[in-house]
């Protein structure tokens, strides 16, 4: 059990998303079976619940034949991305008399399976013959060379996505720079971004182009940064899509915060982490308050520690000040190890300045709302983490799923990045095929000449569709000739 630790998460996640344990994870049923009723019993002492439970709990309740549900309108979009369980709840609720349910997928597009995503559900619902089946195989999006290449892709694959009408080739080709060395590949894109830019190109509409209308698609996240850093010293702007990460002093108050509403467990757990209490001393602490039969709360409450006094002392403090938020913020700078200040409170929405004496509630609960939604720990829908500034997008194929650009460039396309050491060919595939398609107008593929796979430079994929790809060989001279 000791070697499998840093892959516990996974591993439960994992099982209560698939009904089974991963391969490398301990095969005594004794020992999953007590590590499930270690983590359920965890979960109730916190007063808290993971999505994996609520979706199995669901689909006990919906499996009951004596379970009677009013009709149910229900849309599900990305279908393939759910994992086997949800796809069960999907079915148990479209099986209830009078419910409507529509179900949108493409099976090519399943690019999240660490997610234990279960890309064969939407096969399996489009070969039952109690679906109505439609077909959208016309492409009104993507350029014919883009669309002949991204289909030639999967074309072995029997995908639901691979079904597309394909237009009859023009002698169009999608253009591949295969570069002499691995960091012409940025330069050639920094130049040809300049040079579309300077020289006011415009889209297929006519409108001049912005820097927001390229994007750039790595392998992994460790060219993220190499790549802005090339652009910006070139004077290209940049932009990264963020992940919704809320900075450590806004966490911080949101932990405060969620203890003031509802007496939250799990988050007076992580505060006295946040106050430097050991994490043995910690976990002696919640086994003694599970033992006692109390709640973190109230156990905690009984304690002598002084730090775990000034928690609580605080959080009364804070009670008795909602009513004045003068008083509030003066409690929350006072409040142990809180870093808190004005600028702090204007990120949250609280008046800084003196109004109206600053006696008005506070409401704590509209601020907790607000903060999981801003920083994209409650979903808004939609692309929100990418920002409409005028700037190149920079980041991963694998995070540019739901996005698109005018001009795509897709670099480091040689056999040593694509398909990536050590993961699922199939799914790698996929991803290469939604990097390919986010495309509107153009696409630029790059790789760089290696010879350490077998004399094989660009990546195995383009290879099968090499007849798809206008592959021009560039060296350092050819970029100068380029950028003048």
């Amino acid at each position: 059990m000791k070697d499998n630790i840093k892959g516990l998460e996974g591993a439960i996640s994992c099982c209560r998303s698939l009904d089974r344990w991963p391969e490398d994870f301990c095969k005594d049923p004794k020992i999953q079976q007590q590590v499930i009723q270690h983590f359920e019993k965890l979960l109730r002492f916190y007063n808290t619940f993971d999505v994996e439970g609520l979706v199995a709990t669901a689909c006990k309740i919906l499996s009951d034949k004596k379970v009677t549900l009013p009709p149910v309108f229900l849309q599900v979009d990305e279908y393939q991305d759910l994992n086997k369980k949800d796809q069960e709840m999907v079915r148990l609720i479209s099986s209830k008399p009078g419910s409507q349910i529509v179900v949108v997928g493409d099976d090519a597009q399943s690019i999240y399976g660490f997610r234990h995503a279960n890309y064969s559900g939407i096969r399996e619902i489009w070969d039952d013959p109690q679906w109505e089946h439609v077909m959208f195989a016309k492409s009104h999006r993507l350029p014919p060379p883009i669309l002949r290449a991204s289909q030639a892709l999967i074309a072995k694959e029997d995908y639901l996505g691979g079904k597309m009408d394909v237009p009859k080739d023009n002698k169009e080709k999608v253009l591949t720079l295969q570069c002499t060395k691995s960091d012409l590949q940025l330069q050639l894109i920094s130049a040809f971004i300049n040079k579309m830019m300077k020289g006011e190109c415009t889209d297929n509409k006519g409108k001049a182009l912005c820097y927001k209308d390229f994007m750039i698609l790595c392998p992994t996240k460790n060219f993220i940064n190499t790549t802005i850093a090339c652009l910006n010293n070139d004077g290209i702007p940049t932009k990264q899509r963020q992940k919704g990460e809320i900075p450590n002093e806004l966490w911080h108050l949101l932990l405060v915060f969620r203890m003031l509403h509802s007496e939250d467990r799990l988050a007076l757990r992580q505060w006295l982490e946040v106050c430097g209490i050991a994490p043995d001393r910690i976990t002696a602490i919640r086994k003694a308050a599970m033992a006692a039969g109390q709640s973190l709360f109230k156990f905690c409450a009984t304690l002598k520690n002084p730090i775990i006094k000034q928690i609580y002392a605080g959080l009364e403090t804070l009670e008795h000040a909602q009513n004045d938020i003068k008083k509030f913020k003066d409690a929350l700078k006072a409040f142990p190890y809180l870093v808190a200040n004005d600028s702090l409170f204007s990120n949250i929405g609280l008046p800084v300045h003196k109004k109206d004496g600053d006696k008005q509630p506070v409401k704590v609960a509209e601020i907790i709302h607000s903060l999981y939604e801003e920083y994209g720990l409650m979903d808004q829908g939609g692309n929100t983490d990418v920002s409409n500034e005028d700037k190149v997008l920079i980041t991963t194929m694998h995070s540019a799923k739901g996005l698109e650009s005018k001009i795509v460039f897709i670099p480091w396309l040689n056999c040593r990045f694509m398909p990536g050491s050590g993961r699922d060919k199939k799914e790698e595939r996929r991803v290469l095929y939604v990097a390919l398609t986010r495309a509107k107008e153009n696409l630029i593929l790059l790789f760089d000449e290696i010879y350490t796979c077998r004399g094989k430079s660009m990546s195995p994929f383009l290879e099968e569709i090499k007849d798809y790809l206008d592959v021009r060989r560039v060296n350092k001279a050819g970029l100068e000739k380029f950028k003048n």
